[in-house]
């Protein structure tokens, strides 16, 4: 199969590739930055206002959904948390969702881990500094746990069913 081949690969880019296509719902503008402090609320219009678009893409709406939510949905992504419940309600309330679009939740988690692993990668390759500051030194050492946190997943996930 064509996830066991992937899974095998030290490229993650093939991997997110597959992954989109599985999707086959129209794309969509979406922000693709959806987070709580890119959200604003105008207590005097009781209105919210997002701002950030510099990384809005052309996807699909659970995409913009998990980006949203990650801070909140764990990796069991349970969406009976009310801050979840709560944000799904409001946002079917603009755009309706089907068992289709939360189906692909699961999808652009897995994308979602596979962008912050390369963009993990990119930032730490040739970061050797020498008389590199604390703070930077800091930074580099949180990044690599999280790197190797998000590679123990993959690793874990590869026997499970979302690879067949």
């Amino acid at each position: 199969m064509i996830f066991a081949a992937l899974s095998n690969s030290n490229s993650c880019f093939p991997a997110l590739v597959v992954t989109l296509i599985l999707l086959v719902r129209e794309r969509v503008p979406v922000t693709y930055d959806f987070q709580l402090d890119n959200l604003f609320y105008e207590e005097e219009n009781r209105s919210y206002s997002v701002i950030d678009f510099d990384d809005a893409v052309y996807s699909w709406y659970a995409h913009d959904i998990i980006t949203a939510l990650d801070d909140f949905l764990g990796d069991d992504m349970n969406l009976d948390n009310p801050q979840v419940k709560s944000f799904l309600k409001g946002y079917s309330s603009v755009v309706p969702l089907g068992d289709e679009d939360i189906n692909q939740f699961t999808y652009f988690q897995r994308f979602m881990k596979l962008y912050r692993f390369a963009k993990l990668l990119w930032s730490l390759e040739g970061s050797e500094i020498t008389d590199a500051p604390k703070w930077l030194n800091d930074v580099k050492l949180k990044f690599a746990r999280v790197r190797d946190e998000l590679r123990r997943g993959f690793r874990e996930q590869r026997g499970s069913d979302f690879w067949r």
